[in-house]
């Protein structure tokens, strides 16, 4: 059985950029001119867009323009599930500069950062505009999410922070937007060769943004009709607007998904157990099909089938 062989698979990551694509990438012409600026800032009704080379870099980026430098300095975090679980990235980026509290405000908090979890968008991030505080949408995996009245994710904030490699083909890249005129000017953009062969890529890929998210439902409905025959069921409710960036779901209590993670990391499947909760998620993107999906299957059934 090819799932007993614990190397030699195919790799399998969150992010859609195959080697083929990062060699196609490779042919597209660095970009020095801000059309990508131009173009986010039109599409979000942005004041202000820069790019990073990645989310995190983003993320610590706005941070620094509020003064979070300190422990003293919170930033409160929440999230869509409402959930335990946070993004390392997320993490990393608060600690590095100040220190975060879960789904509460007190009177250290100097920052609120909501945080778009997977594609679904969290709703009522107007709800916080009471507090007076500094709002940081993240939406590093949330790119063409909408919320319902069709706004899209990343809008209502301050701020707002992307990663482009969560949606795109290329391996880095993200973006920090400034949305309010009356909070700190985002800090200014590097001109190194990373961020024009960033621009260059996302301009040549900005056209298929619909594409891309048209095959990712599609991809998500397989998802769902092939895993319930197993007893996993979606973590979120269906959600107008939302765009699925990991097939994240409702595991049967007896699975034992700490053992899942390490049997499909094994054999080159980059997952997690979503912590808090008897969930779990696997990739789900553009680049992948329906073939992919079935192979996921059969591997989480070779697994059922040793655990028993």
């Amino acid at each position: 059985m090819v799932s007993e062989v614990e190397s030699n698979h195919p790799l399998l990551s969150v992010i859609p950029c195959s080697l083929a694509a990062a060699c196609r990438n490779l042919n597209i012409t660095p970009s020095r001119s801000h059309e990508l600026n131009q173009l986010l800032k039109h599409r979000l009704d942005a004041i202000e867009v820069v790019i990073g080379q990645n989310c995190r870099e983003s993320l610590r980026g706005v941070l620094d323009v509020l003064g979070i430098q300190s422990v003293n300095d919170e930033v409160a975090v929440f999230t869509t599930s409402g959930r335990p679980y946070l993004s390392g990235c997320v993490s990393k980026a608060i600690d590095s500069a100040g220190s975060w509290i879960r789904e509460n405000i007190t009177q250290k908090t100097k920052v609120i950062l909501v945080v778009h979890e997977f594609g679904y968008p969290y709703e009522d991030v107007s709800g916080f505009r009471k507090f007076g505080l500094p709002i940081i949408e993240d939406a590093a995996f949330s790119f063409d999410s909408r919320f319902l009245n069709g706004d899209l994710v990343g809008t209502r904030g301050d701020y707002a922070v992307f990663s482009f490699s969560k949606f795109f083909d290329i391996q880095i890249g993200g973006a920090s937007v400034r949305l309010n005129e009356d909070v700190p000017e985002l800090p200014s953009e590097s001109e190194n060769n990373a961020i024009k062969y960033v621009k260059g890529i996302i301009l040549s890929q900005y056209s298929n943004i619909g594409e891309f998210t048209r095959a990712r439902l599609e991809l998500f409905r397989y998802y769902v009709e092939r895993f319930k025959e197993i007893g996993a069921v979606p973590y979120f409710e269906d959600q107008m607007g939302a765009v699925p960036s990991v097939f994240l779901f409702r595991a049967p209590t007896l699975w034992n998904l700490v053992k899942l993670k390490e049997y499909l990391w094994k054999r080159g499947i980059q997952c997690t157990v979503f912590y808090g909760d008897d969930a779990f998620y696997l990739p789900l993107h553009h680049a992948m099909e329906k073939a992919t999906v079935d192979y996921l299957y059969w591997m989480v059934n070779a697994f059922l089938d040793e655990n028993k």
